[in-house]
C-alpha cells in the first residue's frame, strides 16, 4: 500500500548530537519567501512590527534557555543568527541542556504567540562552525547581509 504522505529528508547532520557544545549558524525562513520583518533601505534593515517581535523574542529564547546569542541579523523574509550551546545548566535545573532544534522550536513558539499567528516555514538551515575562523566569517556574512541584499538568495523581488 502506497503511503500518500510524503515525509521530507531532515536537514540535519545525520548521527550529529545538536545538545552538545558547539557553535550553530541558524537560518529560519518565513513562509513562501513573504517579506514579513521590514525593508533594506539604502543598505540597513528597516525591521517592521513582525521584525521587531522577532528580534526581541530571539534575545529572549536564548537568555531564557540559557544559550549564548551571538551575531543575528533580522531580514525582511528571514533570520540569521549563531548560537553557542556551552553555557552550564544552573545547579538544580530541572531540565536537559537544549538542543538546537528545540531552541529553534521555542524561538518560533515565541514569534507566533506574539503575533497571532505562524509565518515560518516548516524547519530551517544550520551549519556547524568548527573555529573561529569560520565564526568570523559568518559573523561578517551576517553584518554585510543587509549591504548586500539584493544578491542574497532569499531575495526574491
Amino acid at each position: 500500500m502506497k503511503n500518500d504522505r510524503i515525509r521530507k529528508n531532515s536537514l540535519r547532520l545525520r548521527g550529529y548530537d545538536y545538545s552538545r557544545t558547539g557553535i550553530y549558524f541558524v537560518t529560519i525562513c518565513v513562509k513562501n519567501g513573504e517579506m514579513m520583518f521590514g525593508q533594506v533601505i539604502d543598505g540597513k534593515m528597516q525591521l517592521s512590527e513582525y521584525g521587531k517581535v522577532a528580534q526581541d523574542e530571539l534575545r529572549k529564547t536564548a537568555s531564557m534557555l540559557n544559550v549564548d546569542l551571538g551575531a543575528s541579523i533580522i531580514m525582511p523574509n528571514h533570520a540569521h543568527f549563531i548560537i553557542s550551546l556551552n553555557k552550564p545548566q544552573p545547579v538544580g535545573a530541572d531540565m536537559n541542556p537544549p538542543d538546537l532544534s528545540s531552541i529553534v522550536r521555542a524561538y518560533k513558539a515565541a514569534v507566533t504567540r506574539r503575533i497571532g499567528f505562524s509565518l515560518w516555514q516548516r524547519s530551517f538551515f544550520d551549519n556547524i562552525l568548527h573555529d573561529d575562523d569560520e565564526r568570523r566569517c559568518i559573523e561578517e556574512y551576517i553584518f554585510k547581509n543587509p549591504a548586500t541584499w539584493e544578491k542574497d538568495r532569499f531575495y526574491f523581488i
